[in-house]
């Protein structure tokens, strides 16, 4: 009986990996499906380049968020809660365009984006009322990232 070799490499045409990916916010590629790590390791997919590009990304990203949200918190006087969060507008609309496929280090913005909670738990808001800071950006990525 002749068995059918499982190839150990990803094929990124054929092989649906996406789910089996995640990033740190050193911008590593992290997973526990075997054939992810085979080919991360073997394409040396986080060497210090990827991992400085990808962590650079998601710096820009986090810094400008911490900056819109001082604009906001030095604007907001408890009435005008929509009209601030357009602070929030442009850089959120980048993030999410450049998600798409045709940009480069796209899947680390889709991550990022796809569990948008989880990434702002993760993160550094440098601001004293945390779960202020995230009901602001949350309410701004979800009325932006459209």
């Amino acid at each position: 009986m002749v068995t059918k070799e499982e190839p150990k490499l990803l094929h990124p045409e054929y092989d649906n990996f996406e789910k089996d990916i995640s990033f740190d916010l050193d911008g590593k590629i992290v997973s526990e499906n075997e054939r992810v790590i085979y080919t991360v390791k073997i394409c040396d997919l986080n060497r210090i380049n990827l991992l400085n590009s990808r962590e650079s990304i998601l710096n820009d990203f986090i810094n400008k968020l911490n900056t819109h949200f001082k604009s906001f918190e030095t604007n907001y006087d408890g009435e005008n809660f929509e009209i601030c969060l357009e602070y929030f507008k442009v850089t959120i609309e980048e993030f999410c365009k450049e998600s798409d496929i045709k940009y480069a280090y796209s899947l680390i913005r889709e991550k990022s984006i796809s569990d948008f909670e989880g990434f702002l738990d993760d993160i550094n808001l440098n601001f004293e009322d945390k779960d202020f800071v995230k009901e602001v950006v949350l309410s701004a990525f979800l009325t932006f990232s459209n």
